[in-house]
């Protein structure tokens, strides 16, 4: 029997109390093998066959999970690559050429997949000294053709110094977080990490700085007012423990996760798209330069973003909504060129008259092959 419960109001007493909404899903809640596969994939990993590996706009995920993949036999290069790790096989977080090749060799390796974001990997193999099994637990870098297959962080679009930097400097818990919005949950790590170190009173202190400001982002300005769950209290010098008046600062949830040190925040993609349209109607969402553009829009967008500025697009309207010839809105899409009625948009992708829409995967093949829009 299905049970429909109106809890309209209930909803709305917490948002006017500046609760954080908490969405429920009872399958995943009740059933033992999601909650099994979510620790395992965050402690140990699973072994799988590369084909069971889905693709989801360039990223790689397993049952709907963000994962990354890397291959624990190191082979005879285990002694180097206990010594020096970065000699060792790398992990991979896209889809890129390197996976392409290997299944079209059909090489059957004992892949793992996990979203562990201390970025330790167990890896083992045969001593070339000793000739026998050896293993430990080290740090391997990620895939370079793998943030340039994302342009993660404009990876392919500067130089080889650059993009060697970008690799060195590479984080697990940032890179999951960038690219949250599109999948339903983070990581448990993410979870336990965000949780932290906030005083006993936190709850209090930030209702009252939140309620001071008027509900309104000190960032992008937008009133939040009527959604006070998607206004948070930022720590400006990252400690959670100092509460002190100027180390307070009221910031939308989306503003929020752009701050320096903030790795293991999640936000909703119906949460971006809901703010985007409140600082439209407030009149907020200006955008003049490509800073702006980088400000406004989703994060996992940036590396689209990264491209049209390299190649020399116009910069794009952000956050905007197609609407039909009555003046509805019929869809919400991340990027846009209206005068070119091109955009990019993240999740399912309509098809609309008049218009060419493209998922974030193919934006980012279409973007990277392509010249002056």
């Amino acid at each position: 029997m299905k049970l429909n419960i109106d809890l309209t109001g209930l909803w709305s007493n917490v948002d006017e109390m500046g609760a954080q909404r908490i969405t429920i899903d009872l399958n995943d809640v009740w059933s033992a093998e999601e909650i099994d596969l979510d620790t395992e994939l965050s402690t140990s990993g699973r072994e799988i066959d590369l084909e069971e590996i889905d693709n989801t706009d360039f990223l790689l995920s397993f049952r709907g999970r963000q994962v990354l993949l890397f291959i624990p036999d190191q082979g005879r290069r285990i002694d180097d690559v206990l010594e020096n790790p970065t000699t060792g096989r790398k992990f991979h977080i896209s889809d890129c050429i390197t996976l392409e090749e290997m299944r079209a060799k059909k090489r059957f390796e004992r892949y793992k997949v996990t979203n562990n974001i201390n970025g330790e990997f167990k890896v083992f193999g045969t001593s070339r000294l000793t000739n026998e099994s050896s293993e430990g637990v080290v740090k391997l870098d990620v895939c370079t053709n793998c943030v340039k297959k994302l342009n993660y962080k404009g990876a392919d679009v500067v130089t080889s110094t650059e993009r060697k930097l970008i690799v060195q400097n590479f984080d697990l818990a940032e890179f999951f977080s960038k690219y949250s919005s599109i999948f339903k949950s983070m990581p448990k790590q993410h979870i336990r990490e965000a949780k932290k170190g906030y005083t006993s009173d936190w709850d209090v202190i930030s209702a009252a700085v939140r309620k001071k400001s008027g509900y309104t982002c000190q960032e992008c300005k937008v009133c939040l007012k009527d959604h006070k769950y998607l206004l948070h209290t930022h720590h400006v010098n990252g400690v959670k423990t100092d509460n002190s008046k100027n180390n307070l600062e009221p910031l939308c949830a989306d503003c929020h996760r752009k701050q320096d040190f903030h790795q293991n925040m999640y936000v909703k993609h119906a949460d971006v798209i809901l703010l985007n349209k409140l600082r439209r109607q407030q009149r907020y969402l200006v955008i003049d330069e490509w800073d702006d553009a980088f400000k406004l829009t989703d994060p996992a967008c940036h590396g689209i973003l990264e491209y049209c500025k390299k190649k020399g697009f116009t910069i794009p309207e952000i956050g905007y909504e197609v609407t039909n010839d009555m003046g509805e809105v019929i869809a919400d899409v991340e990027i846009a060129w209206p005068h070119k009625s091109f955009a990019v948009a993240i999740g399912d992708v309509q098809e609309i008259s008049g218009w060419k829409i493209l998922g974030m995967g193919q934006a980012l093949e279409y973007f990277a092959k392509f010249g002056k829009h």
